[in-house]
């Protein structure tokens, strides 16, 4: 009997713990959720943690990079310290006691390239909330419009440009609003980029996208944009100037507009209709080059035909042994053209049966 009894103690004991280890897992959890004594650690993001509105510490996890609690700053290489008790067990961090220990969370306003409920095509759809991370790497979406070329187009685009983050501290302590300035300045570069293109490099690039192709004249301006990484011509960098750094640039569109003033106006229809007559010219030329071949074909078929009956009579000749017999000759081929055959047998009976040698004696026949 006291057996039984330790025995259901043991059960009742293991039961009540496993439930208390439950309860608290489960209490963890959502107070990570909540950001309360503990916030839950996700995948490619980063949280600033602060007490009395001073920062104390910036955490996150990022496959392959190293996150510099103290400054922010994020580098590439594989972090050696070991993983803190919360965050193996229950995948959060312990951030303090609250109130007074808080996770940073600010509005964040951007353009997402997503496709609408009950829409077929992407679009950009503005977005404007209340976050409590930094994402590592994420793409935005920027629509510029009334850029100009150098002949004076107007010009509409979309792109998606990817940013990676390198100082969270910058980029949200030291800078007003990140994104805002990140797109001003890639916005003012893509206005220098096309305003030294024309409408020809306009059309060589609306190819490239409709083509899905990342060459030529838009890895060019891939290229242009990316420059804003570095700095030069007295231009601060992006990762100096807001912690972030410009990690692909995609162009969606080029919608080309009507050109601004009368001149412009001139200039473009002008240079349509060059474009027109090169095309014209251009088919005019293979037309004529089409029959050039035809003829040069046609011409030396001819030779061929003529060296071919020339070296056929030329054998002849020398197998009937008529040497210096060119009358001979001639009555031979008229009676082959008069026949109409195109077969003769030679050897050497070949000249009594014709009766060339003897032409008066009897008719040609040739069968």
């Amino acid at each position: 009997m006291n057996s039984l009894l330790f025995l259901m103690n043991c059960f009742v004991f293991v039961i009540a713990t496993a439930s208390v280890i439950w309860f608290l897992g489960s209490l963890i959890s959502y107070l990570g959720e909540k950001d309360t004594f503990f916030s839950t650690i996700k995948e490619g993001q980063v949280k600033v943690s602060r007490c009395g509105g001073v920062v104390t510490f910036f955490f996150g996890k990022i496959k392959d990079h190293i996150i510099d609690e103290k400054t922010g700053e994020i580098t590439k290489g594989k972090d050696t310290k070991s993983e803190k008790f919360w965050e193996k067990k229950f995948g959060v961090r312990w951030i303090g006691f609250y109130p007074w220990n808080t996770i940073y969370h600010y509005r964040f306003r951007w353009n997402k390239w997503a496709k609408p409920v009950e829409k077929t095509d992407y679009e950009i759809v503005p977005r404007d909330e209340i976050v409590d991370s930094v994402y590592f790497r994420a793409p935005y979406a920027l629509k510029l419009v009334d850029l100009e070329t150098s002949d004076r187009l107007g010009i509409t685009s979309e792109i998606v440009f990817t940013i990676k983050m390198r100082n969270i501290k910058t980029a949200l302590f030291l800078t007003s609003d990140w994104l805002a300035n990140t797109s001003a300045e890639i916005s003012a570069a893509i206005r220098d980029f096309f305003g030294q293109r024309n409408y020809n490099d306009l059309i060589i690039m609306q190819n490239e996208i409709n083509s899905k192709s990342v060459s030529g004249a838009v890895s060019e301006f891939v290229s242009a944009i990316k420059t804003l990484n570095t700095s030069g011509f007295g231009n601060e960098a992006l990762p100096d100037k807001f912690g972030v750094e410009i990690d692909d640039i995609s162009l969606l569109s080029i919608e080309i507009g009507e050109p601004k003033g009368e001149l412009a106006k001139a200039t473009h229809k002008k240079y349509v209709a060059d474009r027109e007559a090169e095309v014209v010219k251009v088919a005019a030329e293979a037309e004529a080059g089409r029959i050039r071949m035809v003829a040069e074909a046609d011409a030396k078929k001819i030779e061929l035909l003529g060296e071919t009956t020339a070296g056929a009579l030329r054998k002849l000749h020398e197998a009937l042994g008529m040497d210096g017999d060119q009358i001979g000759l001639v009555k031979l081929a008229g009676a082959i053209d008069e026949a109409g055959t195109q077969t003769v047998v030679l050897g050497s009976t070949a000249s009594p049966i014709l009766g060339i040698n003897n032409p008066s004696e009897r008719k040609v026949k040739v069968k």
